[in-house]
């Protein structure tokens, strides 16, 4: 499907807020100085103990449109603002994120050439309490179909990269509000389904890492749980989806448990991902772990107390930032 884009179009901005105050000023100010001015901000506050009105009148700019609702979680807060928005595009914004000047014009730019329905970029994760460069996501640029990609890959782009029209927004559905932590997957799914990805190598977004950001295991049953969700709405997209999709975003899920339950020393767990993930036996990433299950819980976290340690002591700049809300 052809389509056709004008050659300035108003971007409709979503932000939806809670907890925002320490980072929404910075967030804000990154889009208010971007070098495509065409745009209009939906700023949502999405029932909060913190709200940021105060916040968004100090800013003084006629572009932020401010809202407040009831909590009703990211999800709707989005499809709220999208349903206010007046834009031929909308462009997704965590509250903590930033972005660099030039995403929106490089962005459309690039959705111009393609006559692409959706696109995304390159960003790096930056811890928020010391400004330091946690990871870089960077591949080379592509146009095509990531359908099974959104189904087997750990880690995909940005959120606060991804741009669509809006119209095709709407026309899948927006978000499935009733979906959590993979809200983000199922809307893909139901773009990449009928739409190529247009996906830009230019780093356009700094994520903030801070501690309130980072899952904890203790979401782990809940996380399989919409997993398997995300996976039976693939199937009714795609009726054919192969069974080896299927096993490989299993494998995702499990392999990213694995990882969680030994973060948290819960070792039982850590073992039962490891015996879930034996058809995995080739994967290079898991043999640390298989190395560490031939001791016993006690010394399996003995070796990973001092591990930490070690790493703490040699990588302090690289260290992701504590789950208890501290400084790393």
């Amino acid at each position: 499907m052809t389509l056709l884009m004008n050659s300035n179009p108003l971007i409709s901005v979503l932000i939806p807020c809670y907890n925002s105050r320490k980072f929404i000023k910075d967030t804000l100010n990154s889009v208010l100085e971007q070098t495509y001015q065409n745009f209009e901000i939906l700023l949502v506050d999405d029932g909060p103990p913190d709200p940021v009105e105060d916040i968004y009148k100090e800013l003084n700019s006629p572009k932020i449109k401010y809202f407040k609702i009831n909590n009703s979680g990211p999800a709707k807060a989005r499809n709220f603002a999208a349903q206010h928005a007046k834009g031929e595009y909308v462009a997704f914004l965590n509250h903590d994120d930033i972005w660099t000047p030039k995403k929106l014009e490089e962005q459309l730019q690039g959705l111009g050439k393609w006559q692409a329905a959706w696109v995304a970029s390159g960003r790096i994760q930056v811890n928020y309490y010391n400004n330091k460069v946690l990871s870089k996501k960077k591949t080379k640029d592509y146009f095509k179909n990531v359908f099974y990609d959104i189904l087997e890959k750990k880690y995909l782009w940005s959120f606060s990269s991804v741009m669509i029209k809006k119209s095709v927004f709407f026309e899948v559905g927006m978000f499935n509000g009733d979906i959590w932590f993979m809200d983000d997957r199922d809307l893909y799914l139901r773009i990449a389904k009928k739409y190529p990805l247009l996906y830009l190598s230019n780093i356009h977004v700094l994520d903030k890492v801070h501690a309130s950001n980072i899952t904890s295991n203790i979401s782990m049953q809940r996380m399989f749980d919409i997993h398997e969700t995300v996976i039976n709405n693939a199937k009714k997209l795609d009726p054919n989806l192969p069974e080896s999709v299927i096993e490989n975003s299993r494998r995702m899920i499990y392999q990213t448990a694995c990882i969680e339950y030994l973060r948290a020393n819960d070792i039982p767990n850590m073992r039962r991902m490891l015996s879930l993930l034996n058809c995995d036996t080739k994967n290079i990433k898991l043999v640390p772990y298989r190395l560490l299950s031939l001791f016993n819980d006690d010394t399996i976290i003995r070796i990973m107390t001092h591990f930490r340690k070690l790493r703490g002591s040699l990588f302090k700049d690289k260290l992701y930032p504590k789950t208890d809300g501290g400084n790393p």
